[in-house]
């Protein structure tokens, strides 16, 4: 046996948590232009999650995930999803070390600015 493979089989093994691919996809989603960040607040006693939030579904070695996300209205929902989408499948990899087979985003359009009415 060679003195490299002896050393591979020595050092162990890395294993990345889900929670931590979690944070890494969430905050990724977090940096796409239109993406509303919120917190939980006091819906998080009932169960709720703040946005964006990210739910991964392991197979195997295969990792889908599902980002639901609060978008700022108006906007283009596609081009918001599309972008949360390629961000997080490509990017997540390089800092978690996990390949996201499929990446499902959900947007929700949340209106930011209420539009003032003339003086008449």
């Amino acid at each position: 046996m060679s003195a490299a493979l002896e050393l591979r089989e020595t050092r162990g093994r890395l294993e990345v948590r889900s929670a931590v691919v979690r944070k890494v996809a969430t905050r990724l989603a977090q940096e796409v232009a239109g993406v509303v960040p919120r917190d939980g607040g006091a819906g998080a006693l009932l169960g709720r999650h703040g946005s964006p939030h990210v739910e991964l579904v392991y197979e195997g070695p295969h990792v889908d995930a599902v980002v639901r996300c609060d978008v700022t209205w108006p906007c283009d929902l596609d081009a918001v999803a599309a972008a949360v989408r390629d961000r997080v499948r490509g990017t997540t990899p390089t800092y978690a070390g996990v390949t996201l087979r499929t990446v499902d985003v959900r947007v929700r359009p949340v209106l930011t600015a209420v539009p003032r009415r003339r003086a008449s």
